[in-house]
C-alpha cells in the first residue's frame, strides 16, 4: 500500500515490515490542501492512497480521524458491519435450526396477537427478516477504558475486523500523546499489523517512527 502526495517524487509505504508513516506538512497551505482533499471528492486530490494499483476508498478503506478523543464505537459503518456478520452467523450450521425454530415463533406469535385483537388483517411475509429484529435491538458496543492508548487500538482492531478498513489517518494525533505513550501506541500497531498514517504539521513521533516524509514549509521534500 502507498501514499502520494500530487507534485512529489517521494512516497510512503506499508508492507510486513513497516506499519506505520509519519507525514509531517510543515507548509500550512499543503496541510490545509491534503485535509480539505480527504474530506471532500477531488478529480484531482492532492493525496493519493493505493494498494495493487487500485486507489483506496476514503470513508470505506481509509478511515480519517481529526480527534482520538470523540471516536465512535457505534457509527453507523460499525453497526451494519455487526448486522451483517450476526446475520451470517445466525445462518452457520450451528445456529441455523435455533434461528428458523426462532423466526417461526415469532410468527405464530404475531399470529396469535391477531386473532385476539379479532380484526380482518394478517401477515404479508412468510418469513422475518433477522436484520429487522437486529435493528431492534439496538445494538451497542461497550467501549469502557481507562487508558487512551487501549481505547484507540481496540477502535482500530474493531474496524479493522467489522469494516474492513485498510488504513487509519490520525490528524495531529502526537498533541493527545505522552512520548512513552507513542512508543508502546507503534509497538502494539505493527505487533497487531494494522496501517496507520500520522499526518501531522511538526514531528512529533521522531522517537518511535522510522518511515516519514517531510513537506517543509518551502515545499521542499525532506
Amino acid at each position: 500500500m502507498r501514499c502520494q502526495l500530487r507534485g512529489f517524487t517521494s512516497e510512503l509505504w506499508w508492507d510486513e515490515e513497516c506499519h506505520v508513516n509519519e507525514l509531517v506538512l510543515e507548509n500550512l497551505q499543503c496541510f490545509r490542501q491534503v485535509i480539505h482533499d480527504l474530506y471532500h471528492k477531488n478529480e484531482e486530490p492532492q493525496i493519493m492512497f493505493n494498494k495493487s494499483g487500485q486507489s483506496l476508498e476514503i470513508g470505506s478503506e481509509v478511515d480519517i480521524i481529526v480527534n482520538p478523543m470523540t471516536l465512535n464505537f457505534n457509527n453507523r459503518q460499525v453497526m451494519l458491519a455487526l448486522i451483517k456478520t450476526m446475520n451470517q452467523q445466525a445462518l452457520t450450521e450451528n445456529n441455523y435450526l435455533t434461528t428458523c425454530e426462532l423466526k417461526s415463533e415469532i410468527i405464530r406469535y404475531l399470529n396469535t396477537l391477531i386473532d385476539d385483537l379479532h380484526y380482518n388483517f394478517e401477515i404479508s411475509v412468510d418469513e422475518i427478516l433477522l436484520t429487522t429484529i437486529f435493528k431492534a435491538a439496538n445494538l451497542q458496543i461497550i467501549a469502557d477504558h481507562d487508558q487512551l492508548i487501549e481505547f484507540l487500538l481496540d477502535y482500530m482492531i474493531m474496524m479493522s475486523e467489522l469494516v474492513k478498513t485498510k488504513l487509519f489517518v490520525w490528524i495531529n494525533l502526537g498533541d493527545y500523546l505522552l512520548d512513552d505513550e507513542k512508543k508502546k501506541l507503534c509497538h502494539e500497531i505493527d505487533n497487531r499489523q494494522l496501517d496507520v498514517l500520522l499526518l501531522e504539521n511538526r514531528q512529533k513521533w521522531k522517537k518511535c517512527v522510522k518511515n516519514r516524509l517531510i513537506i517543509d514549509e518551502d515545499w521542499c521534500e525532506i
